[in-house]
């Protein structure tokens, strides 16, 4: 059989996707926040040189230049973990066929390098190059420059994949990877420790010797040939079809003593625990928690403002970010999940439950920070039955009204697939709400009327669940057979 040509059907799969034009507006909404992204790193490298000579007077350019790229390193592995989606769905048609898996795997592993993760930096290196690396370095270090730029998006690119790829394996040893990550960009961050002037000596040391040149590419092809060598061991029609379960050992039956809902809350747990974009979103949302810590909530940051917004999102994060693809997360099985007896009343009670249950946990979490500000604790003591009502009510109404198909083992915590329109409006009335319970008690009875605003009417909302879950039901009932159809499509 001749050999296919990836590059050509994976263009002709783009295109005919329905994907492409079902959501005009979250096209264009993406397309024009990569088009910013772009546009700023753009003017930022045409200044860079100038701006570096402003704050850090009498360093050498290009050492401080290196310094910022190699501390950049880390960044963009974090970057490209949490929203690079992977190709590694896209050569399952293949194993069919007689294709060399070799062949396959290589095409994997190079299409992933030509994302707009690796094109980004070069907007902000490009410029700097032509107006500060060209006319002022000597013929070495003017290589040397190119060579840590293309090593750092080369290296960083595979790094991620393998960081991606071992969270299906070991998620603990994924975690491990990522808090060395966080734990040393927050230390550099807070002033804690600084590491710039060995980066600095490191950056200038790297663009003079022409030995150390290959150190990122050689990192990277490490993790390339065990990329590969990986994927030609265990991708087999078999090892595809097995269901991800890297707890295959964890029994997770808690709460099947509670009747059917609470079967139902067990395979949310599973899935909130095994796949791969839930994973994602459950990691952004623990780094929520640390928030406090980043801000510090010295006299400028620790207003009415803020305490109200990360306490809106530290109490209820989880269910902010589940909650959006509420039924959307079972849409490859929903037909059969209706099948095995299981009522839309069954399905939204568990989806209630364990989204308020997320709150009350991560509520719990917050309870630390008494030691450090304890108008943190108070706000998120509010907030949270703000989130067990009506945030979580907002996304039962939106789920109940326009759901759409969705891969939970798609990666990538910021994977817009089964989003809409209506997703990015609906936070609007979400964020906002609690604002204006609280001034509306605040200008009424006082800074403590206002907190006892939200308190009163998250756990009024809260008491009332069970009526909403009965308007969301006749709602999805009204809209089922769009939504079944929306679920069934490719």
């Amino acid at each position: 059989m001749k050999k296919p040509n990836f590059l050509k059907q994976a263009w002709l799969s783009f295109r005919r996707s329905p994907a492409l034009t079902q959501n005009l507006a979250q096209t264009i909404i993406l397309a024009f926040f990569g088009f910013y992204l772009a546009a700023s790193f753009l003017v930022s490298g045409l200044v860079a040189g100038e701006l570096i000579r402003e704050f850090f007077p009498g360093k050498d350019v290009l050492g401080m230049a290196g310094a910022f790229l190699i501390y950049y390193f880390p960044i963009d592995i974090l970057t490209r973990y949490f929203m690079q989606k992977f190709p590694t769905m896209s050569i399952k048609p293949y194993l069919l066929l007689p294709v060399s898996k070799g062949s396959m795997i290589h095409y994997l592993l190079r299409r992933s390098l030509f994302s707009f993760y690796s094109f980004l930096p070069l907007f902000l290196t490009v410029p700097f190059f032509f107006v500060e690396v060209l006319p002022n370095a000597s013929g070495t270090e003017t290589i040397g420059f190119i060579a840590l730029v293309l090593g750092i998006i080369f290296s960083s690119n595979y790094i991620s994949f393998w960081i991606s790829k071992a969270s299906d394996l070991n998620n603990w040893f994924s975690t491990i990877l990522l808090v060395v990550l966080f734990t040393f960009l927050f230390l550099e961050f807070k002033g804690i420790t600084s590491f710039f002037p060995s980066l600095e000596t490191a950056g200038s040391a790297f663009f003079s010797t022409p030995l150390l040149w290959i150190i990122p590419f050689a990192i990277g092809g490490l993790v390339y040939l065990y990329l590969f060598s990986y994927f030609k061991k265990f991708l087999t029609i078999e090892q595809e079809a097995k269901k991800d379960s890297y707890l295959p050992n964890v029994s997770l039956g808690f709460f099947s003593r509670f009747g059917r809902a609470g079967k139902l809350m067990d395979l949310e747990l599973r899935l909130l625990l095994r796949s791969k974009r839930a994973r994602s979103y459950l990691l952004v949302s623990v780094a929520f928690l640390f928030f406090p810590l980043v801000m510090a909530f010295d006299e400028e940051a620790g207003g009415e403002f803020y305490y109200l917004l990360f306490g809106l999102f530290m109490s209820g994060m989880i269910a902010l970010n589940h909650g959006q693809l509420m039924l959307s997360w079972n849409s490859l099985h929903f037909d059969l999940l209706l099948s095995r007896g299981n009522t839309i009343r069954d399905i939204f009670r568990a989806k209630y439950y364990i989204l308020a249950l997320s709150c009350i946990i991560t509520w719990l979490l917050t309870i630390p920070y008494l030691f450090a500000d304890p108008q943190i604790v108070a706000f998120c003591t509010a907030l949270v039955f703000i989130n067990t009502s009506f945030s979580i009510y907002a996304y039962m109404v939106l789920a109940s009204y326009n759901s759409m198909r969705i891969d939970p083992n798609e990666g990538g915590a910021l994977n817009m697939s089964g989003f809409g329109a209506a997703h990015y409006l609906i936070g609007l009335p979400i964020v906002a709400f609690p604002f204006i319970v609280y001034y509306g008690g605040k200008f009424a009875f006082g800074e403590t009327g206002g907190l006892l605003s939200l308190l009163v009417v998250g756990v009024l909302g809260t008491i009332f669940h069970q009526q909403v879950i009965d308007a969301c039901v006749k709602l999805f009932t009204t809209n089922r057979y769009k939504i079944s159809a929306a679920f069934r499509k490719e």
